[in-house]
């Protein structure tokens, strides 16, 4: 019968206690190398994964700023259509021109809100400016659609 340490060395004849020690040696060197490679092979395994994350994360990144960037490009020309109306509103005195001109003012704020979706860009000083621009405009225009009216 063979013992569970000795791998049947003690049942071969002419039995050879050098050969023996050798065999196990080699079975255990086998089993530490199947070890290591695994080991190895695992750290490979995350290292590959942890760079594809990497990668696809600033993909993601750079679609973003892109995203970013022609909403801004949008959110510019909104800007320069609130001057705009700014501009010709200063000599207006009609209240009727003056209300076309508020819910011009009313309808470009609207779309830019409804536009502008991602959430880097709300936060923005420039969307701020925007709103800020589009708040004071709609007040101006405002007071002088009451003050042209009491005129009247």
């Amino acid at each position: 019968m063979q013992g569970y340490g000795t791998f049947g060395c003690e049942t071969l004849e002419g039995f050879n206690k050098s050969n023996c020690t050798t065999s196990r040696r080699f079975a255990i060197t086998s089993i530490l190398e199947s070890l290591v490679a695994g080991k190895e092979l695992l750290f490979a395994l995350g290292a590959a994964i942890y760079f594809v994350w990497d990668r696809w994360r600033r993909l993601q990144e750079r679609e973003n700023q892109a995203a970013i960037s022609v909403q801004k490009d949008h959110l510019d020309k909104y800007l320069e259509k609130t001057l705009e109306i700014e501009r010709s509103q200063m000599d207006m005195t009609d209240p009727q021109q003056l209300q076309q001109c508020l819910d011009e003012v009313t309808d470009i704020k609207l779309r830019a809100l409804d536009k502008m979706t991602h959430e880097d860009l709300r936060s923005d000083r420039a969307f701020s400016v925007f709103l800020m621009q589009c708040a004071n405009l709609i007040s101006k225009i405002q007071l002088k659609i009451i003050q042209y009216t009491k005129d009247l």
